[in-house]
């Protein structure tokens, strides 16, 4: 990225904060105007108290947070940093996405941690920003990871951001995911990228047998399903489901698209 400033050069942890008031999206909190005249209390207002019970919600959302990451936490912090220093100048992730991005990006990202094989090499499939792939491979540092995307702009940030994580477990891969050759992956993994027909070839044809395909949906993932059922199977992909996952109590829920490839006919 010619002429960019390096990617971390000013970014500090972002610690998780949840948004709030009900909608996603919502400004975060400013913090309390200090009390007008030195050692004066100023009375609590009804915007004061509603403060406080938010925060107290919050609490144990970010201890649960903080629980779903582990010892990837500080990590992802930065990670967070850095999108959050990047992501919107270099057309990632829009400037309303940026407000919620821990809840709708990051934790959505590492509900499917817990669906991983246990070795061998995960594909992401259109990672873009590094969702879910980076974020996975801080969270596993035991599996390979090789990122994959076709515009090159984002192959040059995937690249620089891992690079600035020190992720030794990833490779980036300028390409599309169809014209990719020799991959024998334990699982390929999506999120948001194209419908279930798309991806069964594209993820299908990249898994060895007996890998996991999991492509991460919305809300109707069951009936996307219901739609594709064919295409999954034509691409020997079998018992396919939609898993619903809740990474964090209290928290919107993940849907995720589950099958696995057939072994080839002998």
């Amino acid at each position: 990225m010619p002429g960019a400033e390096p990617l971390g050069a000013r970014a500090e942890s972002v610690g998780w904060r949840a948004s709030p008031g009900p909608g996603p999206g919502s400004a975060p909190a400013r913090p309390l105007p200090p009390a007008s005249g030195q050692g004066s209390a100023r009375p609590a207002t009804t915007r004061d108290r509603a403060r406080s019970a938010q925060s107290r919600r919050a609490s144990p959302l970010a201890a649960g947070v903080e629980a779903l990451f582990g010892e990837s936490f500080g990590r992802v912090q930065q990670f967070a940093a850095l999108l959050s220093e990047r992501a919107e100048l270099l057309g990632l992730l829009g400037p309303r996405e940026l407000d919620r991005l821990w809840e709708r990006h990051l934790i959505n990202s590492a509900a499917v941690a817990g669906l991983l094989p246990p070795s061998g090499l995960v594909i992401d499939v259109g990672s873009g920003a590094g969702l879910p792939g980076v974020v996975l491979a801080l969270m596993r540092p035991d599996l390979e990871f090789e990122l994959v995307d076709s515009m090159r702009r984002r192959t040059d940030w995937l690249s620089e951001a891992t690079q600035c994580l020190g992720l030794a477990n990833v490779a980036v891969t300028w390409a599309r995911a169809e014209e990719l050759r020799g991959r024998a992956a334990s699982c390929t993994v999506s999120r948001a990228v194209a419908r279930l027909d798309k991806l069964a070839r594209w993820q299908g044809g990249l898994l060895a047998a007996g890998g996991r395909f999991l492509a991460m949906k919305g809300v109707g993932a069951a009936g996307e399903l219901a739609d594709c059922g064919r295409d999954l199977a034509r691409a020997g992909l079998v018992g396919a489901k939609v898993v619903e996952l809740i990474p964090v109590a209290g928290l919107s829920p993940t849907y995720v698209v589950k099958a696995r490839k057939r072994a080839a006919r002998g």
